[in-house]
């Protein structure tokens, strides 16, 4: 995914492609659905896997059945050294 403005920070691990399609859930809120290809994050989540992207006052949070898996930060926050404490950077 590519989120302009948005990085997911130092630590993220190795990630790889995966195409997704996204549903709006709220005007906060969406489904992520993999469709294809793998996404690595400590673990493999392949077709079928699906998460939540929720907006956070510093950019996005990546979800799991309610498990925060990571935070996206906006190119501001980092730039402001805020996102240290969200994004590892």
């Amino acid at each position: 995914m590519d989120w302009p403005g948005g990085t997911p920070g130092e630590g993220a691990g190795n990630l790889q492609t995966a195409q997704i399609k996204l549903s709006a859930m709220s005007s906060t809120q969406a489904s992520v659905l993999i469709t294809s290809g793998t996404l690595i994050w400590g673990a493999s989540y392949g077709p079928g896997s699906t998460f939540t992207l929720s907006t956070t006052p510093f950019g996005l949070d990546l979800a799991q059945n309610g498990r925060h898996i990571w935070y996206f930060c906006t190119t501001a926050e980092q730039e402001a050294g805020q996102d240290q404490q969200y994004c590892g950077a």
